[in-house]
């Protein structure tokens, strides 16, 4: 349980050091081949019951759900998914209009349509190749989905993408590249 909790605070300090609209280059942070990437994606699923009581808490303390982090709901981490899914099916299609709809509201107001293109041909590329997808650590900060997802072309890359909820429902905010392997071997 400790390690779930540490590896879902290590993923969202991550994750919220790349939340801005403009942190959809590659970074520095990039590393080559030497990380591995699990082969069959981890889904969510509800924590077991401890054996062991729950801790009193003071009743004077109130929940703040700013702070609150935990795994994915199966809904959640579904719906995700099919967003995620939807875009890339439509990069594979050379379909740039219809890809930017999965985004967030607040990310197509502030990226256009030229400079979204730009940023997928530039940076992205790997994603008009209809990579090969899996679904990986997925955690939830009140209404933001932070989900690993390793694309699978040449190279695999580990990209850490951020969903937000608005008016128009799930969309895609951020997608930061956090690994990049060598070549695939044919």
């Amino acid at each position: 349980m400790k390690q779930t909790v540490i590896s879902a605070a290590i993923f969202l300090g991550c994750a919220l050091m790349s939340t801005g609209c403009s942190a959809l280059t590659t970074s520095e942070t990039e590393t080559k081949a030497e990380q591995s990437i699990s082969e069959s994606p981890v889904q969510p699923s509800d924590p077991p019951e401890s054996a062991d009581p729950p801790e009193p808490s003071d009743s004077s303390e109130s929940a703040d759900p700013l702070v609150d982090v935990e795994k994915c709901s199966a809904r959640s981490y579904s719906e995700a998914k099919e967003v995620i899914k939807g875009q890339i099916k439509e990069f594979g299609l050379g379909r740039f209009k219809e890809a930017r709809e999965y985004a967030s509201v607040q990310f197509r107001e502030a990226v256009s349509l030229k400079n979204f293109r730009n940023i997928i041909n530039e940076d992205y590329s790997f994603l008009l190749e209809s990579p090969k997808i899996s679904f990986n650590t997925c955690i939830e900060r009140y209404k933001v989905i932070y989900i690993q997802v390793a694309l699978t072309a040449q190279k695999v890359t580990v990209l850490d993408y951020r969903l937000i909820r608005d008016q128009e429902g799930l969309g895609i905010d951020a997608a930061l590249i956090t690994a990049k392997s060598v070549e695939v071997e044919a």
